[in-house]
């Protein structure tokens, strides 16, 4: 029997699991017992109750407000590339609903919605745009690059960065960075509705 994955704990106040049971995904610093400084910023973190019992996976930062995104509520499930890749098989699915004929261009990963906090992800015909808002997805960045371009067909992809995120980008690999950008010019873009296709060079 393989056993769970372990990561750093941070641990709750009395009560304060009850909102991540009912569905919540977020974690404000108050609802913690101490800040887990042990732990680094962006990096992944087991929440456990008062009473010790495991509530939820996800990322921390002690520089937010919110102080932990949920990943997963399951103690078994690592947060690595097949979680990623478990994550981006069902906004597929979701997005099938599109009928390709019509448009190429819709959201592909909307943060929370789709159970990656901190990802947006537009798809633009073969060309994806990603933007990431969180030093925790920053740190998985360098595995999604990889499932992206796998598991959604893409030719390349444009990591737009935020503005109030630079600073931080400067940690991501050089060669995460450089596989992220695509040698395409144009795309063909058909946008939803009786909008006219769109040439982007």
């Amino acid at each position: 029997m393989v056993s769970p994955p372990h990561y750093p704990t941070a641990s709750l106040k009395p009560q304060r699991e009850e909102s991540l049971r009912s569905g919540h995904l977020w974690i404000f610093s108050g609802a913690l017992q101490q800040p887990p400084h042990w732990i680094e910023t962006g990096g992944l973190v087991d929440v456990k109750s008062a009473s010790g019992q495991f509530v939820a996976r996800g990322y921390y930062n002690p520089h937010t407000d919110i102080a932990i995104r949920i990943l997963t509520h399951d103690r078994d499930e690592a947060i690595d590339a097949s979680f990623l890749r478990r994550r981006l098989h069902y906004a597929l699915e979701l997005r099938q609903v599109f009928d390709p004929a019509q448009t190429n261009t819709y959201r592909l990963i909307s943060s929370e919605g789709d159970g990656l906090p901190g990802l947006i992800v537009d798809r633009f015909a073969d060309i994806l745009v990603a933007q990431v808002h969180t030093a925790g997805m920053e740190r998985l960045w360098p595995l999604l690059v990889d499932v992206l371009q796998e598991e959604a067909g893409a030719q390349g992809i444009l990591l737009r960065q935020c503005v109030r995120m630079v600073y931080s980008f400067l940690s991501i690999p050089g060669e995460a960075k450089k596989r992220a950008f695509s040698s395409t010019s144009v795309i063909n873009v058909k946008p939803c509705a009786n909008m006219p296709a769109i040439n982007v060079s």
